[in-house]
């Protein structure tokens, strides 16, 4: 399955995964130009402690008026 949200439903979705005993969570951050890579962590924190954790982070410097947001895709 695949979601795209924003920072603020990171939790909420992480819960709801480790509740549904998730075997797999591949998170992509689209990240703006200007966040650095600890910020970067902060949003995947939520999802780093369940299993087969994997992240890849992509710049979109070509849109700077566009929000960050991730890409979850999970295996239930």
């Amino acid at each position: 399955m695949e979601r795209k949200i924003r920072e603020d439903d990171a939790e909420k979705l992480a819960d709801y995964l480790r509740r549904n005993a998730v075997k797999s969570v591949a998170v992509c951050v689209h990240c703006c130009e200007n966040e650095t890579l600890d910020e970067v962590a902060v949003m995947l924190y939520p999802f780093s402690s369940l299993p087969d954790f994997s992240w890849d982070a992509v710049r979109h410097d070509f849109e700077p008026e566009t929000d960050s947001y991730m890409v979850v895709h999970y295996v239930l």
